[in-house]
């Protein structure tokens, strides 16, 4: 139990398991709600209804949540780790989830919509 009190009052490790749990949760509500996932994509929530139809939503959810699993997991392995490394530990996870939120999270959308388009024709 004095474990668990020394982790609580480690600043480092409340940060990276806070940030993990609220990936977590995000990567949760997207899977349940994969219509929400539209504002994560940019320019996704412009297209026409029609257009948008034309994407598998369920698909894109999945991708989105994948990722955030991914930060939320990295987040967490950093808490752990910052009980012995204290910030060292938190930068490095810090710096590797936005490396992976951003290979993952394309800033060329056009690829990841090529890949979850439900119809051949534009």
């Amino acid at each position: 139990m004095a474990e668990l009190g020394a982790a609580l009052d480690n600043l480092w490790f409340l940060l990276n398991f806070v940030e993990g749990l609220l990936f977590l949760a995000s990567a949760v509500y997207f899977t349940a709600k994969p219509e929400k996932v539209r504002f994560m994509i940019s320019n996704f929530a412009h297209l026409s209804k029609e257009k948008q139809a034309r994407y598998d939503l369920k698909g894109l959810s999945r991708y989105v949540c994948r990722a955030f699993t991914l930060c939320g997991a990295v987040c967490v392995a950093g808490a752990v780790a910052a009980l012995w490394l204290n910030a060292y530990a938190y930068w490095t996870s810090t710096l590797l989830w936005i490396v992976i939120a951003a290979v993952t999270l394309r800033v060329d959308n056009e690829k990841l919509l090529k890949k979850y388009r439900r119809d051949a024709e534009e």
